[in-house]
């Protein structure tokens, strides 16, 4: 198995925590559904194998499912866009995936775990940075994913830490073996451009890392968020090209 392919499987691997509906990880694709009508949780990637036949299973589960979602292409698997343009399907964007060595975060005073009691705050933020209606921003932010062990909910606090604080980041790491994947990544947008982000990416990380050691980590990032991955240590590694209906866009964050 090549590293790329390894890589690509292990991102799969790690939506098990949030894919409640469907999470089903083969050699040469995978698919994870929230089944909740939150776009970027209703998700499946093929890279390889019988492309057409993997990409129209992906298609028709989603169908299936009745909600929205996205089919992702990477290596081999670009050999499937045709097959998607001739089903009425889009290329809304291409993603860089990208990479960090092992590592183990940096320690933050003002980063910890989310609980409870901060999910309304975290369907917040996740609704002005997506720009999303709150409960469908959010869907997946619930209190059996925050118990769940192979997860860090983390935010970032701004403030006196007391109760006039207020979270202004937050974010969400799965783990796969030997991997962890940034799969949330939201701040305030009146209190963006100031290092939060970079402050809880890394504190988030050191949590994680408190628990299991370092491991590498992996995202896929948003062409205009690729830089500041790229300022904390990721390197790109490839891009998944990802296709949806033209009816299902306004939805993507």
């Amino acid at each position: 198995m090549s590293d790329l392919h390894r890589v690509r499987r292990a991102f799969g691997e790690s939506a098990a925590p949030w894919a409640v509906t469907t999470h089903d990880v083969g050699e040469h694709h995978w698919t994870a559904f929230s089944g909740t009508q939150q776009i970027d949780y209703n998700i499946a990637l093929v890279h390889g194998g019988d492309v057409q036949v993997l990409v129209a299973a992906a298609m028709a589960a989603l169908a299936d499912h009745g909600v929205p979602g996205l089919i992702m292409l990477a290596g081999e698997g670009l050999s499937g866009a045709q097959v998607m343009a001739d089903a009425g399907w889009v290329a809304a964007r291409a993603m860089p995936l990208m990479r960090r060595p092992a590592n183990a975060g940096v320690a933050a005073v003002d980063v910890r775990e989310i609980t409870p009691a901060d999910l309304p705050r975290t369907r917040e933020l996740a609704s002005e940075a997506f720009g999303l209606g709150r409960e469908l921003a959010g869907a997946v932010f619930t209190e059996d994913l925050l118990a769940r062990d192979d997860v860090v909910f983390g935010g970032l606090w701004e403030g006196a830490p007391d109760e006039t604080s207020s979270m202004v980041s937050c974010g969400l790491l799965c783990r796969a073996e030997g991997t962890s994947v940034g799969w949330t990544l939201a701040t305030d947008p009146a209190r963006q451009r100031r290092g939060h982000a970079s402050r809880l990416v890394a504190g988030v990380k050191h949590i994680d890392a408190g628990t299991r050691g370092p491991t590498e980590d992996l995202c896929l990032a948003s062409i205009p968020g690729a830089p500041l991955y790229e300022h904390i240590g990721f390197e790109r590694l490839e891009h998944w090209q990802v296709w949806t209906r033209p009816r299902w866009m306004l939805g993507a964050s």
